[in-house]
Parts: structure tokens; C-alpha cells; sequence
């Protein structure tokens, strides 16, 4: 990682009579399936300024190429740190990752009940950035992208936003745009700044807000996505 920083996993805190040894286990609210803890994981924090797209009480899960949910974590303050685990040989069933298998991500929402898909980008000086499972492996996520699952968003694969971080004016362009859509900026605390039309080129004009970090959601009928922006 290119700064000093810290992250927490969750206490591992068991139930009475519980082993001292065993992962720590939150409640699975979602609709996925339950975890196979398994004694082989793979580490993966979602630092601070990755953290910042989400809220607290989020659950981030990691997937298999046959969406098996191998992992789970739900976000905390700060940055949040999720185990994948491996697959468990002693089974039949193929129940989580195989060494070299790319870890793919979810959020559920618990406050609205939306699911979205997690891009990620992973810090390349993380002793694992190339986005498959390793035993014993560390990755460090340093951005994300959310995207609403169940929704075409082939109308905005052009999409692209900059300078970005910037100092409030960001340029915002599409390709092939061939359908309204709609956007809203909100700040951190969840308070919309601004909202428009969404065009094939336009300048975004939030110079006048505080530095920090705001959310662009992109809507028509359903959020479409949510990119990150960064005033500096």
C-alpha cells in the first residue's frame, strides 16, 4: 500500500462453547446462501476511500465463478476486511474458491433491500492485486463501482467522468446514449446537491460544495449505477 493505514476484522468473538479458533459469523440476511467456513481463506480489506460508498451495516459478499457465496462480511466505519475461503475437499459439492479463481463481489443494502455487483480495483502493492483467490492471500480493494443488479446498464458502458478527484468541476460523457436517464449527486450524509438530465457531454458544476467525496447515481425508471467523485 502506498500510505499507513489500518483495518479491522470483526472480533472473533464466539458463542459460548464456541471455539476461540472458528471465524467470526454474522447473521446472513440475504437471500444467499449460507457460508462454508472453511480452515483456508483469503484475506480482502476494502480500505477507507473504498469504505466510503457504503454504509454502515452493508454486507459485502465474495463469489465463485458458479455464485456460491464464499464469504461474507458486513461494513463497519472505517475500512472492512472480508475472509474467502476455500473450497472444502471433504465435500462432494463445490462449496468455495479453488486456488487461481477470480473473486467476484456483491453488496446487499439491508436499509433499501438492493443488491448490487462490485467492480473493484485492487492496490497493486497489496501482496495480491490480480483479483484470484490464494491461499493465505491479501488483497487490498481501493476503489469500487456499484451496480444494481437485474438492471441493463448497457447504456451507460460509455460512461466516463473526469478529472476525477478534481477540484469541483467534473466532465461527464456518454457514447451512444438511447435513452433518458437522469441523474442526482448526493454528498456523503445522503443529501442531494444536484440533479439533471444526463446528455452525451456536459460539464457537472459542483465547485461550490465542501471537498469530500459525492456519489453521482445514474436513474431511470431503477439506479442504473453509482459512480464515486472526489472534490479536493
Amino acid at each position: 500500500m502506498n500510505e499507513a493505514g489500518s483495518f479491522t476484522f470483526l472480533d472473533c468473538a464466539p458463542a459460548d462453547g464456541a471455539s476461540a479458533n472458528k471465524p467470526y459469523r454474522i447473521e446472513n440476511n440475504t437471500n444467499w446462501n449460507a457460508v462454508n467456513y472453511t480452515g483456508v481463506s483469503h484475506a480482502v480489506i476494502f480500505n477507507e476511500f473504498a469504505s466510503a460508498d457504503l454504509l454502515t451495516g452493508d454486507i459485502i459478499g465474495a463469489f465463485t465463478a458458479d455464485g456460491q457465496c464464499a464469504g461474507i462480511a458486513e461494513v463497519v466505519t472505517g475500512s472492512t476486511g472480508l475472509k474467502a475461503f476455500a473450497d472444502d475437499f471433504t465435500t462432494l459439492s463445490a462449496d468455495g474458491f479453488v486456488e487461481g479463481e477470480t473473486l467476484s463481489y456483491k453488496l446487499y443494502r439491508p436499509a433499501t433491500g438492493d443488491e448490487f455487483i462490485l467492480s473493484v480495483t485492487y492496490d497493486v502493492q497489496a501482496p495480491n492485486a490480480d483479483g484470484l483467490f490464494a491461499v493465505n492471500g491479501l488483497s487490498v480493494v481501493t476503489d469500487l463501482t456499484m451496480t444494481v443488479t437485474g438492471v441493463n446498464v448497457q447504456a451507460l458502458n460509455g460512461l466516463s467522468i473526469y478529472p476525477n478527484p478534481s477540484d469541483g468541476i467534473f466532465n461527464v460523457s456518454i457514447t451512444n446514449l438511447d435513452q433518458d436517464i437522469n441523474y442526482v449527486i448526493v454528498n456523503a450524509k445522503g443529501q442531494a446537491v444536484l440533479e439533471a438530465k444526463l446528455l452525451e457531454t456536459q460539464e457537472v458544476d459542483l465547485s461550490a460544495e465542501p471537498k469530500g467525496v459525492y456519489f453521482i447515481k445514474f436513474i431511470n425508471d431503477d439506479v442504473l449505477r453509482i459512480e464515486k467523485v472526489v472534490i479536493k
